[in-house]
């Protein structure tokens, strides 16, 4: 029997255990803070809230914290319908008449640093006691880190935090500011050559630190003097380079051909009447021989008999004995040249298009086609103008004629007059005496 009852004991506190465990597995408190950074003379608001659904009745609340560095300013409680709810500074209690399930935000506390507090690094813990009753279904705490720092810093020196910032750093709290760089121009610390980049380097005008870029590789290199690689002929190019001494690039360029010098033409075999001869001539550097021919000197007659007249139409022979070779051959004599006559007209030109007129050898009869250019209207008034210019100018001769007949005629009769007046006036004297 003793047996029975130590079991059933067991029994009931193993279950009594799973049901606080669950319980408090069931609800958790948690707290934040309206900033981690806080300065003297600041206040942070400390926002209590629960997790979970599990029902209770009652619920404690203390805050703690470093009195030398936090005050209580305030607190309230963010749930309602309590039967009571309070809070003296230290500890925050509420409780209802039936139990009741709530979640989210539940208190709200102020603390103010004090101004004399430490600048360091404090916490902030909320410990909570959640009861059902008389049943405690929750125990716990939750704690914040806060730092402390000056109301108003005082900052060192700005000095390099990584490639992209510089900070500094407040002498009494610890507290760095970052800001970034603000990087110079920029200096030119190596040259870029044709072999290597170059470095340029930049540096921070606030905190001197630096950072440097390549300059890409030049194109401009320092070539050395042309030495001539392959020597040119008289056909053939050459060749001749020159070296970078920075990079060792070669460079190439040719040499143009020499071309030949060629001596004088020297006869290599004569022309005769009828066979031609040859020239030749020899490059004095590289041997190069050149042959042209002389052309057949053709026959040479003292006192040829022309055999057959050439016409405009048919080639003459003539005939004899060469004074060069003693042969006796016949010579062909060229052609003459056509004899027309007066142009016909086909089509007139106009000034709209070109006319044709033909022309007839006088001798063989052949007919030859010529293209007339077209009128251009001013040319045809200019060929117009001269006409009734000679007209004119003969007009003008003819009167001038005339005028000077006239003229003369008026001069002669004045002269009659004049010497009959003289003659009868001589009269007269002479029959007074």
């Amino acid at each position: 029997m003793k047996k029975i009852i130590s079991f059933l004991i067991c029994l009931v506190l193993i279950f009594s255990l799973s049901v606080s465990v669950f319980a408090a597995e069931a609800v958790k408190v948690n707290s934040k803070t309206s900033a981690n950074i806080v300065k003297l003379g600041d206040t942070i608001t400390v926002t209590v809230s629960l997790n979970g659904n599990a029902e209770f009745k009652s619920m404690a609340l203390t805050p703690v914290y470093d009195e030398n560095v936090f005050e209580v300013v305030s607190g309230e409680w963010v749930l309602t319908g309590a039967m009571i709810a309070s809070f003296d500074n230290k500890n925050a209690a509420i409780g209802y008449s039936s139990a009741v399930n709530k979640s989210g935000d539940v208190f709200k506390y102020v603390l103010k640093v004090k101004d004399n507090a430490s600048l360091k690094d404090t916490t902030i813990k909320t410990e909570a006691v959640i009861k059902n009753g008389s049943t405690v279904i929750a125990s716990t705490a939750n704690t914040t880190t806060v730092k402390v720092i000056c109301k108003t810093h005082s900052f060192g020196a700005w000095s390099k935090a990584d490639n992209n910032n510089h900070k500094h750093t407040c002498t009494a709290c610890g507290t760095a500011e970052l800001s970034a760089h603000t990087w110079n121009g920029g200096t030119i610390t190596k040259a870029a050559t044709c072999k290597e980049t170059g470095v340029k380097t930049y540096t921070c005008t606030v905190c001197n630190a630096t950072k440097t870029e390549a300059i890409a590789t030049t194109t401009k290199h320092t070539f050395g003097n042309w030495t001539q690689t392959k020597e040119p002929t008289c056909t053939a190019k050459g060749t001749e380079s020159r070296t970078c001494s920075i990079c060792q690039k070669v460079e190439t360029k040719d040499i143009a051909a020499k071309g030949h010098s060629m001596g004088k033409w020297t006869t290599a075999k004569e022309a005769t009447c009828e066979e031609k001869g040859s020239q030749t001539r020899t490059c004095s550097k590289c041997s190069h021989k050149e042959t042209k021919d002389i052309k057949a000197l053709g026959h040479k007659f003292s006192n040829p008999t022309v055999t057959k007249e050439p016409t405009c139409s048919e080639e003459g022979i003539e005939s004899g004995k060469c004074t060069r070779c003693d042969k006796e051959t016949t010579n062909t004599l060229p052609k003459k040249e056509h004899t027309f006559g007066e142009a016909v007209v086909v089509t007139p030109a106009t000034e709209t298009a070109v006319g044709k007129q033909t022309k007839t050898c006088t001798i063989c009869n052949t007919v030859v086609e010529e293209e007339i250019p077209m009128l251009d209207k001013n040319d045809a008034e200019t060929n117009v103008e001269p006409d009734d210019t000679v007209n004119m100018d003969n007009s003008d001769d003819v009167s001038e004629n005339e005028n000077s007949s006239w003229i003369i005629w008026v001069i002669l009769g004045a002269v009659i007059i004049g010497g009959v007046i003289i003659i009868i006036v001589a009269k007269k004297k002479k029959s007074n005496k």
